[in-house]
């Protein structure tokens, strides 16, 4: 029996069980858990709605008229400017031009995004870029964070510099399915995501990081090493920096099938309560067995952020069970949300 605890800090609860996750005969078998999720963030689309208010110490910025002052420098040598409700930084040949936080802030347990909404052309590089606050206006070059796209080749790369090395990687880049950003801390590990929507993400890498987080700036730039296409400039928009309420779930399992039992967990949308019908996936989110599944909320998968608004999302959970003797296991699995 899988018994899914589905909790919203001290709020709504519901659980439901599946059946046939205890496999006694000796032939292997696969057993599908059908889809779990609805509502804010739902179990087996049972609802559990948070409809207190949010906590949440971060800001935002749809760039609508002139630029906040108060939350921005600008540093771009007059490039910046805001047009047509977005940011746009102008690309000149051979230097890079940026805006970034006036103020550093704590990454740690937090999200920094922007919506990218057009990119330069030939030589034209566009960054998110988190630096570590080292005294320096603007962050430490040497320890930084960034996702940025890169003409040559048309590449989105994710990489992090630790001490003045630079390691990452790129995947082709897409202004479709790459239109939004997105850098998440769960404590020092960093995840690189991108989406087409701003809702449902995929992760492009996963780093520890070993400098400090919880004391960075943050900062939007457009380069180019050398004469640069049109479009000569970048456009952002919705710059978010989130520190507020994540969900996410992790696992109390007892009994000696666990080890015997290697889960898929999908993110996705669409399926109905008690079927898969219609589940769509837009991520994997975990793979490995039930007795791997991480036990506490920190290490806990598949971090979500929460706001006023409800969200909705699906997860469907595949298990394939072989086992070697007849064995039981019962999980419970928590989805909890802990704010700031």
């Amino acid at each position: 029996t899988l018994t899914w605890h589905a909790q919203i800090g001290a709020n709504t609860t519901s659980t439901w069980s599946a059946d046939r996750l205890s496999y006694g005969d000796s032939t292997p078998g696969t057993v599908t858990l059908n889809s779990v999720g609805s509502g804010n963030i739902g179990a087996y689309c049972l609802p559990t709605t948070y409809t207190g208010t949010l906590p949440n110490s971060g800001w935002s910025d749809a760039f609508t008229t002139t630029l906040d002052t108060t939350q921005w420098v600008d540093a771009s040598s007059g490039n910046a400017s805001i047009t047509g409700s977005a940011l746009k930084i102008n690309a000149v040949a051979g230097v890079y031009r940026n805006i970034y936080t006036k103020n550093p802030f704590n990454f740690l347990d937090s999200t920094v995004s922007v919506k990218v909404t057009s990119v330069p052309g030939t030589t034209g590089e566009a960054w998110l870029q988190l630096r570590k606050n080292n005294g320096t206006p603007g962050g430490d070059l040497n320890n930084r964070l960034a996702l940025w796209y890169y003409s040559p080749g048309n590449q989105l790369w994710m990489s992090d510099t630790t001490n003045g090395t630079e390691t990452g990687n790129s995947l082709t880049y897409n202004s479709t399915t790459m239109k939004y950003w997105r850098i998440t801390s769960t404590g020092t590990t960093v995840l690189w995501q991108y989406s087409s929507d701003g809702i449902t993400w995929t992760t492009g890498r996963t780093k520890t990081i070993t400098w400090d987080l919880s004391n960075v700036y943050s900062s939007l730039e457009v380069g180019t090493g050398g004469s640069v296409s049109n479009p000569k400039y970048a456009t952002f928009d919705d710059f978010t920096y989130f520190k507020g309420p994540q969900a996410r779930f992790y696992a109390t399992t007892t009994g000696a099938l666990a080890n015997d039992v290697n889960l898929t967990i999908e993110r996705g949308t669409g399926g109905a309560s008690g079927s898969c019908t219609g589940f769509t996936p837009t991520s994997t989110v975990y793979t490995g067995t039930l007795a791997a599944l991480p036990t506490t909320y920190t290490a806990g998968l598949d971090p979500l952020n929460l706001s006023a608004t409800p969200q909705t999302t699906t997860y469907r959970i595949t298990g394939t069970i072989t086992p070697t003797s007849t064995k039981r296991s019962t999980t419970t699995i928590t989805w909890q949300a802990q704010g700031p």
